[in-house]
């Protein structure tokens, strides 16, 4: 699986190359995404824009990914997604886990703003 990655601020979305995203993705994926939690990124967004076809497999590895930025107060944050993708989430009521909008615009302002803190010192 092929992805591109690019950063708005804190936050990184990551868009998938492959119009299938089956168990053949779905490994390559869930490391992937884990590798940048790792890292220190926890304000993720997958663009599902190019994905037609999504299997099970590979939404066990989106789950493992959000479990992951649940337990450090965060969530996938999913934009993209195609009518065929929506229909999957809803019957899997995973699109009540993820957070999911139609555009990588309202995906990256779901994210709350970094607040600068001053000390009062001038």
């Amino acid at each position: 699986m092929d992805f591109t990655e690019e950063k708005n601020g804190e936050v990184v979305i990551i868009k998938s190359l492959t119009s299938k995203a089956t168990v053949a993705d779905a490994h390559v994926f869930k490391n992937f995404m884990l590798m940048k939690i790792n890292n220190g990124e926890s304000k993720l967004i997958f663009d599902l824009s190019e994905i037609v076809l999504l299997d099970s497999t590979f939404l066990g590895a989106m789950v493992v990914v959000h479990r992951r930025l649940t337990s450090i107060g965060n969530k996938l944050v999913l934009c993209g997604i195609n009518e065929a993708v929506g229909v999957l989430l809803g019957l899997t009521k995973l699109n009540e886990s993820f957070a999911v909008f139609k555009t990588r615009n309202e995906a990256v302002a779901s994210f709350p703003k970094k607040q600068n803190h001053f000390d009062g010192l001038s």
